[in-house]
C-alpha cells in the first residue's frame, strides 16, 4: 500500500482558540470536505475541500493534525499544524476488554467491571464488589458465536452508563446507579460515547450505505448532518 504524504505548513486557524469550557469535538467526512464540528456551541471549521476518497482516520504528531485518506488502495497523509486545537482535547482512556472464555467477556474502566455472560447476562461490579446482576430473557448461545462487535459494551466517562446490543438487536444505554433503560438505535455497527458523555456517535448498516449521526442523550433527540459519511471523536 502506498503513502503519499500531504503537508500543509502554518495553517492558522483563530476559531481553534483554547477555551475554559469542556466541549466535544468530531473531525468528520460530509462528502468531499473534511471539518471540524464543535458541540456547545455549535461550530464547523472547514480543514479541507476536494477530497478523494474516504476518511479512515487521524492521529497527532506534535501540534500537527495527520488526517489519513484512503483512495483507491492507498493511504493518503494530509499533515495541518493547528494552533490550540490539541491543547483543548480530552485524554484518551481505553477499557480494558478481556475474553474470560467463550461466555464471558470483562470491560474494565477504572474501579467499574461489566461482565458480559452468554448474550444475555450483565453483571456490575464496583471496587471488586458486586453490585447487581440483569438477565436479558432466555437467549443463552455463546457470546463468541456473534463476533465482538456484537458484545462491544461501552462504559461511560462518568461511569455511569454503559452501552450494549440487547439479544434483540437494540442499542440499549443502562444507568448503572439506577437500571433504567432506553432504546437508542437498531442494527448498529458502532456506538461511542462523546468525551462529555452527552452525545453518542452511532453508525447504522443501512441497505445502500451505513448512516452515521449523533444522539443527544441529555435531549433524547437524533442530530443529522446532510452528506456525512464518517466521523471520529477527537482526542489528543
Amino acid at each position: 500500500m502506498r503513502i503519499r504524504i500531504y503537508l500543509i505548513l502554518l495553517l492558522f486557524i483563530s476559531t481553534l482558540a483554547v477555551s475554559i469550557y469542556a466541549q466535544d469535538k468530531l473531525l468528520i467526512q460530509k462528502r468531499d470536505v473534511i471539518s471540524v464540528i464543535e458541540k456547545n456551541p455549535d461550530n464547523e471549521i472547514n480543514l479541507l475541500n476536494n477530497i478523494s476518497g474516504n476518511l479512515v482516520g487521524y492521529n497527532w504528531r506534535g501540534d500537527s493534525l495527520n488526517i489519513f485518506i484512503s483512495d483507491n488502495g492507498a493511504i493518503n497523509k494530509y499533515s495541518l499544524q493547528l494552533n490550540n486545537l490539541k491543547n483543548n482535547l480530552p485524554e484518551r482512556k481505553f477499557l480494558q476488554n478481556k475474553i474470560v472464555d467463550d461466555y464471558r467477556v470483562s470491560y474494565i474502566r477504572d474501579n467499574v467491571t461489566i461482565y458480559k455472560e452468554y448474550s444475555n447476562v450483565i453483571h456490575y461490579y464496583r471496587n471488586d464488589s458486586l453490585i447487581w446482576t440483569k438477565r436479558y430473557g432466555t437467549f443463552n448461545v455463546g457470546i463468541l458465536s456473534f463476533g465482538k462487535s456484537f458484545n462491544n459494551v461501552v462504559i461511560s466517562e462518568s461511569k455511569d452508563r454503559i452501552l450494549f446490543i440487547h439479544p434483540n438487536r437494540k442499542l440499549i444505554e443502562l444507568n448503572l446507579e439506577t437500571k433504567e433503560e432506553a432504546e437508542i438505535a437498531n442494527n448498529v455497527n458502532s456506538y461511542h460515547y462523546s468525551p462529555t458523555d452527552r452525545y453518542i456517535l452511532i453508525t447504522e448498516r443501512g441497505k445502500y450505505r451505513d448512516n452515521t449521526y449523533l444522539y443527544d442523550s441529555e435531549n433524547n433527540v437524533k442530530i443529522e448532518y446532510d452528506g456525512l459519511l464518517k466521523a471520529f471523536w477527537m482526542y489528543k
